[in-house]
Formats: C-alpha cells, structure tokens, sequence
C-alpha cells in the first residue's frame, strides 16, 4: 500500500494507544509530524465527521492490509505446490 504526500498513518495506534503491528517505509524524504491523541479527540468531539472519516480510512486500510496478506499466503501456496 502506498500513502501519498499529505496523508498520514498511525490512526490505529492514536485510538488503541497500542503501537502498530505495520511498518512504514520512505522512498523519499519525508516530514513526520507526531499528534497525541488529546488534540485528535477534541477535534473529533468539535467535528463528529472527522470520526467518521478517520474511521473510513481505518476501516480501508484495514482491508487493503488483509487482502494483500491473502494474496502474499496464496503467492507462497502457489510457489510451494509447484
């Protein structure tokens, strides 16, 4: 999965309070900027859509995440059966 200038990633992380499971790689320089989750909930609570569409994201990642591993274990099915 690719994330693109001016999109940002964490978002599990910022409401479990749990580090993430994923790992992130930069192809190119890129500028990081660290939000607790304080700031994000009160913004939520001023802008109930902001929930929704953070929770949008979560949720498309989250299968963008799982049908790439389905399709990284068939790859492995395919080469181990051959």
């Amino acid at each position: 999965m690719t994330i693109l200038g001016g999109e940002f990633f964490g978002e599990r992380a910022l409401f479990s309070g749990e580090p993430s499971p994923l790992s992130i790689a930069a192809v190119d320089d890129l500028q990081v900027l660290v939000i607790d989750s304080d700031p994000v909930n009160t913004m939520i609570e001023r802008q109930p859509s902001l929930g929704r569409e953070i929770g949008q994201i979560i949720e498309a990642r989250s299968k963008a995440v799982s049908m790439a591993g389905q399709a990284d274990v068939s790859s492995h099915a395919e080469v181990d059966s051959l």
